[in-house]
C-alpha cells in the first residue's frame, strides 16, 4: 500500500465493521486521491471448519495511471467479485466486467473476465466485445505433485481495429483475425518447452490483404542445449 500514497499523498477511508476478526462484515468508500471512487464490500464467515471470504470491488472514473505511476492516462469503471473458501485447500474464484477502460487513448467497452483457482491449478477466461476487438481468451496453468507446471492459452481473435484502437496510427486501414495458441511446460522460461501456433490469420493494411494458414513456433531443451524451430507458410 505505501508506494500507492506515496504517488498520490492520499488515503482515505471511510466505513463500517461489524463482527469480529474471524467473522466480520464490512463496507467502505475509498479514495486514493488519483481520481475516482473505490467501493469495497468485504465478509468472512467460518462453518463447520471452513472459512468463507467473499468481497466486491467496484471502481467509478478511478485514474488508474496515477496509482501504476505511468504518464499515460488510464480511467477505469469496472466491478469485480471474489470467493475463497479455506480449509483442507484453498479454493477461490473471480469474475468481473470493465464497462469502460481508457488507455493509449482509446475507451475499450464491455471487457468480462472469470476465473478459478486450487492447489491443482488455476484457469483464466476474458473476453472482449468492443465494438473495434471482438476477441476471448482461455488460458491455464496446472501441476501435479512433483512435476514442472504446464501453461495452455488459447486466444481467438475474430476481429481487431488496430488503427481505431491507436496501435497501428500509420495506416487508416489495419485490421487483423486469428488464432493463437500455447502448450508449454517449464519452471522458468529458460528451461521451458512448448509450442506457439498462429492459425488462420487474415491481416488487411489499406489496400493490402496477408494470409497464413499456420505458422509454428516450437522450444526444445535439455542440459545444453535449446533448440528453437520455426515453421511457417509465408516466411
Amino acid at each position: 500500500v505505501r508506494p500507492y500514497i506515496e504517488r498520490t499523498n492520499r488515503l482515505k477511508i471511510n466505513g463500517t465493521f461489524k463482527g469480529y476478526i474471524s467473522s466480520f462484515d464490512a463496507v467502505a468508500d475509498i479514495d486514493v486521491g488519483s481520481g475516482g471512487v473505490l467501493k469495497a464490500e468485504c465478509g468472512m464467515h467460518p462453518e463447520d471448519g471452513v472459512r468463507s471470504v467473499v468481497a466486491t470491488l467496484t471502481a467509478d472514473s478511478l485514474n488508474v495511471n496515477k496509482l501504476i505511476a505511468k504518464p499515460e492516462r488510464m480511467v477505469a469503471d469496472f466491478n469485480v467479485k471474489a470467493s475463497a473458501l479455506f480449509g483442507n485447500q484453498l479454493e477461490a474464484a473471480v469474475s468481473g466486467d470493465v464497462e469502460n477502460l481508457l488507455f493509449n487513448g482509446y475507451n475499450y467497452k464491455s471487457i468480462a473476465f472469470d476465473g478459478n483457482y486450487n492447489e491443482g491449478g488455476a484457469m483464466v477466461n476474458l473476453g472482449s466485445n468492443d465494438k473495434n476487438l471482438k476477441a476471448a481468451i482461455r488460458a491455464a496453468m496446472s501441476q501435479k505433485q512433483g512435476s514442472e507446471p504446464n501453461y495452455s492459452a488459447v486466444a481467438e481473435i475474430k476481429h481487431a481495429d488496430l488503427h481505431a484502437l491507436n496501435i497501428n496510427r500509420r495506416d487508416s486501414v489495419s485490421t487483423i483475425k486469428a488464432t493463437l495458441c500455447l502448450d508449454a511446460e517449464g519452471n522458468t522460461l529458460d528451461d521451458m518447452d512448448g509450442r506457439l501456433s498462429i492459425a488462420d490469420a487474415v491481416y488487411r493494411y489499406n489496400d493490402t490483404e496477408v494470409k497464413s494458414d499456420l505458422v509454428n513456433l516450437t522450444l526444445d531443451s535439455n542440459e545444453d542445449i535449446r533448440r528453437m524451430n520455426l515453421t511457417s507458410d509465408f516466411v
